[in-house]
């Protein structure tokens, strides 16, 4: 069966192998990046009209205080696996978006009013888009950080987890992980295992932060989601 290497982090990272399992592929997980949440002190929240949600840890890793005063306004979450995070911290009121930031950004500039007000739950590392499509649409946006994203430290690395035999693909999910990778590579059981591997990338700018290492060998998703990465790492054959 096809190695494939999973470096985003847990529970996340479980998940996709799950999925890599599903799709025929045998998944090794191997975390190059951590989540850590941050202290929220408790505070009122300003007005606002509804949740948006583009990762499943932003409301995981939030605060009980906060999580108790948003429950009853609708939420809109970026894909299904978010969606269903909402729904295990007790959200009722949700709107499942198309799977990427973007997109859910129309989605509710087209289903909010202008003028309207959005809480965004986030992390403290995050891309502009979201936030920009929203402020385009006339939606005032409120952002609470509740995790970062922070990298693992390469000496706790668990390499023997590399030494099973040479890899089909590695999948990168952030450039995070992405940037944890190109130093990743320069360790030589880490040069042996990832000579033939393929990189799958969620994102353009992700793949070209580890571009030197796997030149040639680079596949880019389709659309920024799992599932089309899943789908490109199917077409390698």
């Amino acid at each position: 069966m096809r190695r494939v290497l999973v470096t985003r982090p847990e529970p996340s990272a479980s998940a996709t192998a799950q999925a890599l399992r599903a799709a025929g592929f045998e998944p090794v997980v191997l975390p190059l990046t951590g989540i850590r949440p941050l202290e929220i002190g408790e505070t009122a929240l300003p007005a606002f009209d509804a949740v948006a949600l583009t990762s499943a840890n932003a409301i995981g890793h939030a605060p009980q205080w906060l999580r108790a005063s948003i429950l009853t306004v609708p939420v809109h979450a970026v894909g299904a696996t978010t969606a269903q995070s909402a729904r295990e911290a007790g959200f009722a009121d949700i709107v499942v978006g198309p799977g990427d930031a973007a997109g859910l950004a129309a989605a509710m500039g087209k289903a909010l009013a202008p003028g309207s007000a959005v809480l965004y739950l986030c992390g403290r590392v995050r891309k502009p888009e979201f936030e920009e499509g929203l402020r385009n649409c006339g939606i005032r946006v409120i952002p609470v950080e509740t995790y970062d994203t922070v990298p693992t430290d390469l000496a706790d690395v668990d390499m023997r987890k590399l030494d099973a035999g040479a890899l089909f693909a590695i999948f990168v999910h952030s450039a995070e992980a992405a940037k944890a990778l190109a130093l990743l590579a320069k360790r030589p059981a880490a040069m042996h295992a990832f000579e033939s591997a393929h990189l799958v990338a969620i994102s353009r700018r992700a793949a070209a932060l580890v571009e030197a290492v796997f030149a040639g060998r680079i596949v880019v998703a389709r659309e920024p989601t799992e599932a089309a990465m899943i789908k490109a790492l199917i077409g390698l054959g």
